[in-house]
């Protein structure tokens, strides 16, 4: 039997300040009557992603939230691929995504305003605007405050260093984006994985500051975000390792690690109103002590935009690339262009397939896109070793990955399934932390070693991606480290 959980309702947006002077407060942006119907709407559509959820197990106990409001943020035409990221390449094939009505733009000493759609000092609502260049006057994070060693990382959006943040001492893994270079689609993905980096950090520091709430698991949290005149900084814990790198844990070790994904996408679905469309292995991240967080959130879109309705096929086209990694992408992303919660429980599915057997269930060494989207649409499910698997992981991730979106199981019918109930109190266990994942081989435990230290000034002074003439960005030549897009997580503030 599952257990039950106090009634949460999704009625309103809650922003408090980080400021301890004003926790006694909380602060309510109310919706006006078009986010009323929006609201109505997502919930007819999406019933069982319902923000009028009776029971949910992973939300402060009286808290009430809504996830971010639906907003003309996302909305443009464009099918422009995003960057390639693993094997096939994640891709982005909306016919929508963020429209550039932000800017990376800063306030000036003469006290112009910069203004960012999308982000909130408070929240993930849509809109802020920040004041002159007094608007934080005790920043913890800024250049200056950040020192940096080797680089542990390369993609096509910039690069990640291992780094240490001077002030607090903390350790941490930072991405640097140049902006000469920053294409819209680029700057799209670094405001969403601001933007919901931030709603997981607000949300694990009022959870925390709450006795007795079950702690919000499964989810890599930002620490720091800031836009200087040469690149996008993005810091965040520094993990070990990725679950690409983990291949045929023992049963025990695979059930935590189930426990912690559907933890954290439950959250994210149903707490902060986002669906992830890139999950996959090398996004699910390891941390020190061995716990699974989900990461790499610039394909993620809120789920009251979800397109509800089949997309037309182009003549002679057969399938839809979709939104994300090839093997990944659940069924009706290609076939009917539609990419909901739903395709995050069908990508849980064929991660815990690959950490289980070692093999992708579709994917072979020469197939092209074409055969690949051809067998996730149509091959059946090929459970290999089955005789040497335990039946009700088997079960478990036959019902993660129905072909039918419909029939498919919930997240909170996953959590229901035997094979976590073979442990005793599995999910209280798992929430207090009295159930801890495997410990990390001492190969992984042995890496980060911070070598030679650098400012952070320095390293972006001496890289070739960061020099030349900036791209005016929505009429903005010139940038502060105070913008719109300005993060940081009360962990940085000097110890």
């Amino acid at each position: 039997m599952s257990e039950q959980y106090p009634s949460t309702h999704w009625v309103g947006r809650q922003t408090p300040s980080l400021d301890p002077a004003a926790s006694s407060s909380q602060e309510w942006s109310l919706r006006g009557d078009r986010e009323h119907l929006e609201r109505e709407n997502a919930r007819a559509i999406y019933p069982r992603y319902s923000w009028a959820r009776g029971t949910t197990p992973f939300s402060p106990h009286g808290a009430e939230y809504t996830p971010a409001p639906n907003a003309d943020f996302f909305e443009s035409d464009s099918r422009i691929p995003a960057l390639s990221r693993e094997d096939k390449g994640a891709t982005n094939d909306d016919n929508k995504h963020y429209a550039e009505h932000y800017t990376f733009g800063c306030s000036s000493g003469t006290g112009r305003s910069g203004s960012l759609r999308g982000v909130s000092s408070d929240g993930p609502t849509r809109t802020v605007t920040r004041q002159g260049a007094g608007a934080y006057l005790s920043k913890n994070f800024s250049l200056d405050s950040l020192l940096v060693s080797d680089m542990i990382g390369e993609g096509g959006y910039g690069r990640i260093y291992q780094g240490r943040h001077v002030g607090s001492g903390r350790v941490l893994a930072i991405k640097l984006i140049p902006r000469s270079s920053t294409t819209d689609r680029v700057k799209d993905s670094i405001v969403r994985e601001r933007d919901v980096g931030k709603c997981i950090s607000d949300a694990k520091v009022r959870v925390g500051a709450q006795a007795g709430c079950p702690k919000i698991l499964g989810l890599l949290h930002l620490l720091g975000a800031l836009v200087a005149p040469e690149c996008v900084v993005l810091a965040m814990e520094l993990c070990l390792s990725d679950m690409a790198h983990i291949s045929r844990p023992d049963e025990n070790s695979l059930r935590v690690y189930s426990g912690e994904l559907i933890c954290g996408l439950h959250y994210l679905h149903d707490a902060l109103g986002y669906v992830h469309r890139d999950l996959k292995p090398a996004n699910i991240l390891l941390t020190r002590d061995g716990h699974a967080q989900i990461a790499d959130f610039g394909l993620a879109l809120d789920i009251s935009n979800v397109n509800q309705e089949p997309k037309p096929l182009k003549p002679g086209q057969r399938y839809y690339h979709g939104v994300g990694t090839l093997g990944y992408i659940p069924p009706e992303g290609h076939v009917l262009g539609i990419q909901g919660p739903e395709g995050d429980v069908w990508a849980l599915g064929v991660t815990l397939y690959r950490l289980l057997t070692g093999t992708h269930p579709f994917r072979r060494d020469s197939d092209d896109a074409e055969t690949l989207i051809n067998d996730v649409v149509r091959r059946p499910l090929c459970m290999v070793f089955t005789e040497m698997l335990p039946k009700n992981i088997e079960i478990l991730i036959k019902g993660l990955m129905l072909r039918d979106r419909e029939a498919r199981w919930t997240l909170e019918r996953a959590m229901d399934a035997e094979w976590f109930h073979e442990v005793p109190n599995f999910w209280e266990r798992l929430r207090d932390g009295s159930l801890q994942p495997p410990r990390l081989p001492n190969e992984l435990l042995a890496v980060p070693t911070l070598g030679k230290m650098r400012s952070l000034r320095r390293v972006i002074d001496e890289d070739s991606r960061f020099r030349g003439r900036l791209r005016v960005m929505n009429g903005i030549s010139e940038c502060s480290e105070e913008t719109g897009i300005y993060y940081e997580h009360p962990e940085l503030s000097p110890k």
